[in-house]
């Protein structure tokens, strides 16, 4: 996020944008592994066992 904040204090990115794009990235980041425990094994990749995505 440090690009993040090197436009906020530039003044490029205005607040609102920037509490936006804080909210996506983390949002992105919390919905990774449970999206890949549902995807992987739909298209025949097999997830090892006692390995965490």
């Amino acid at each position: 996020m440090g690009v993040l904040n090197v436009g906020l204090d530039l003044g490029f990115i205005p607040e609102k944008a920037f509490t936006m794009f804080v909210l996506m990235a983390l949002i992105s980041t919390v919905m990774t592994a449970p999206g890949l425990r549902a995807w992987l094994p739909r298209i025949r990749h097999a997830i090892p066992v006692g390995v965490d995505a």
